[in-house]
C-alpha cells in the first residue's frame, strides 16, 4: 500500500472538521442537571481508541455526507475539533509511543451509570504458584497455562473498583491499593477523575473486605480521607474480625510480619473511619438496587454484591476468584490470602453456580481489564468469558 501524501492529509483533516461539526451532538452525552459535589464536566470519553488506519482514512475521504452516521466511530467523545484536526497529519506520519490504555470502562445497569475503574496492573516474575493454588501440582498449573498460551514464568494481578451512579447516590465499591503497593497500582483516583467524577462526589463506599488492595485507597499519601463526603458500608462480621484484639489469621499462608501488617491496617482503618461507618449484615437493604451477599471464606465477612435496576443486573465478584484461568478451570484451588481456604472454595462454587445459571454479567476485581465478563460451566469447572467492549 502507498503512504499517504500531503493532499491526502489535507482531505482527511477536512473530513475530521466536518465529522466534528456533523456528529458532535451525537458524540456527547446529554448533561445531567448539576448536583452538589458532582463534577461540573459530564462529557464521557469513549472506550474506543479513536485511531484511524490508512484504509479507514482513505475510505473516509469523500464520504462527508455520512459524517453524522460514522461520527461516533471516528472521534472520541469529548474531543475538540482542534484536537482531532490540528495534529492529524502528524499522527499519521510520525511514529509515536503507544498510548496507555483507558483506565476506566463505562456500562449501564438499567438507568444506573456504571464505571469499572482500574487501580493498575502488577506483574511479578515466577510462577503464579504458590500465590495461587499453593497445594496444587505445579505440572497441572503449567499445563493449564500453556494450553491457554499464558506464560509460566510470570504472574499478573489486575485490580478494579466499581462506581455506580444511581442519580441519587454515587457508590464506589472498594478503593484499590492507594500508596501501599508501589507505582504500578494506586490509580483509582486518577481514573475516577478521568471518568468525570471527583472524590468529593462519592456518597458511599462499599468495602467488600479489609485487605490492603481494597482499603488502601481510602487515605491519601498524606493520610487524609480521600473521599471526605462518603459513608463506609462494611459487613459487621468483617469489622468485628479486624477490630478484635487477636484476629485469627492462621489460615493465611503468608509470613507472620505480613499477617501482622494486615491486622494492623484493618484495625487502624476502621478506627479512622469509625464516625462514618455503616455496619451491615448480608441481606440488609441499605441502598436501593444493592443486594449484599455473604461470600465468606476469603475473609470472615467478605461480601459480593448484586446491583439491579429494573430487569438489568451486574454481579460484583469481589475476591471470590483471583485468577481468570486457574480458579475457574480448577475451582478447588485457593490463594495464600484466603483466611479459610475450604470455605473460600465452597463460596466460589456457590457464587459461580448462581452466576452461570442466571447468565449474569460480572465485574471481577482481579479479572483482566476492564474486569467485565461472564462465567459458564465447563467439564470439571468453569470458564471466565471476557465481555466484548460496547455490548
Amino acid at each position: 500500500m502507498q503512504p499517504l501524501n500531503a493532499n491526502d492529509h489535507s482531505k482527511i483533516a477536512n473530513v475530521y472538521n466536518e465529522l466534528h461539526a456533523a456528529g458532535n451532538h451525537a458524540l456527547g452525552n446529554p448533561a445531567k442537571p448539576s448536583q452538589a459535589a458532582k463534577p461540573t464536566h459530564t462529557a464521557k470519553p469513549s472506550h474506543a481508541a479513536g485511531q484511524v488506519s490508512r484504509r479507514d482514512a482513505l475510505r473516509a475521504v469523500g464520504l462527508v455526507a455520512g459524517a453524522a452516521a460514522i461520527g461516533s466511530y471516528a472521534m472520541p467523545r469529548g474531543a475538540s475539533a482542534r484536537s482531532m484536526t490540528q495534529p492529524v497529519a502528524d499522527l499519521l506520519t510520525s511514529p509515536t509511543e503507544p498510548a496507555e490504555p483507558a483506565g476506566f470502562y463505562r456500562f449501564k445497569v438499567g438507568s444506573f451509570d456504571c464505571v469499572a475503574l482500574s487501580d493498575g496492573v502488577a506483574v511479578s516474575s515466577g510462577s503464579p504458584q504458590p500465590t495461587f493454588a499453593p497445594d496444587a501440582d505445579k505440572a497441572d498449573i503449567d499445563k493449564l497455562l500453556s494450553d491457554r498460551y499464558l506464560p509460566m514464568d510470570r504472574s499478573t494481578m489486575y485490580f478494579h473498583t466499581l462506581l455506580i451512579d444511581t442519580g441519587e447516590t454515587v457508590v464506589l465499591i472498594d478503593t484499590g491499593c492507594g500508596d501501599l503497593t508501589g507505582p504500578a497500582t494506586g490509580k483509582v483516583e486518577a481514573n475516577l477523575r478521568a471518568a468525570g467524577y471527583t472524590p468529593e462526589a462519592i456518597t458511599h463506599i462499599v468495602i467488600t473486605h479489609a485487605h490492603l488492595d481494597h482499603i488502601g485507597g481510602l487515605l491519601t499519601p498524606g493520610k487524609a480521607k480521600r473521599y471526605a463526603n462518603a459513608r463506609l458500608i462494611v459487613s459487621r462480621t468483617e469489622h468485628d474480625f479486624w477490630t478484635s484484639p487477636t484476629p485469627d489469621l492462621s489460615g493465611l499462608r503468608m509470613p507472620d510480619d505480613t499477617k501482622k501488617f494486615f491486622a494492623t491496617l484493618g484495625k487502624s482503618t476502621f478506627e479512622t473511619f469509625k464516625d462514618s461507618l455503616d455496619l451491615i449484615q448480608p441481606g440488609d437493604k441499605i441502598l436501593p438496587g444493592f443486594e449484599f451477599i455473604d461470600a465468606k471464606g476469603h475473609t470472615p465477612g467478605h461480601m459480593s454484591l448484586l446491583i439491579t435496576d429494573g430487569n438489568d443486573v451486574v454481579f460484583n465478584l469481589a475476591d471470590c476468584a483471583h485468577h481468570f484461568l486457574l480458579m475457574f478451570a480448577r475451582p478447588e484451588y485457593s490463594a495464600i490470602y484466603d483466611a479459610d481456604p475450604t470455605q473460600a472454595v465452597a463460596t466460589r462454587r456457590k457464587v459461580f453456580d448462581r452466576i452461570a445459571a442466571d447468565r449474569l454479567n460480572v465485574v471481577g476485581y482481579h479479572m483482566p481489564s476492564p474486569g467485565f465478563g461472564n462465567i459458564r460451566r465447563i467439564a470439571g469447572g468453569y470458564e471466565w468469558l471476557p465481555r466484548p467492549w460496547g455490548l
